[in-house]
């Protein structure tokens, strides 16, 4: 399977702060993956509660999402 690439965008027009805790960090003391997708999941969770919207329902009463896939890495 190819690598995947992530690439920087110049804006990002939703932010918001999230508390990265003692237990998020791998022995490195870098932020660990598994912890990153949970951080991003919660992000997401955010973005759609300031949009009235869930992950079970985007607003239409019948669409939600399901997560396929998921891409951790560094930006290069």
């Amino acid at each position: 399977m190819p690598r995947a690439s992530l690439k920087e965008k110049e804006r990002y027009p939703f932010s918001t702060t999230l508390a990265v805790r003692v237990g998020d960090l791998n022995y490195g003391g870098h932020l660990a993956y598994d912890r990153l997708l949970g951080l991003a999941h919660e992000a997401r969770l955010e973005l759609l509660s300031r949009l009235g919207a869930t992950e079970l329902d985007l607003g239409d009463g019948r669409t939600g999402i399901i997560a396929g896939d998921a891409v951790l890495g560094e930006m290069s």
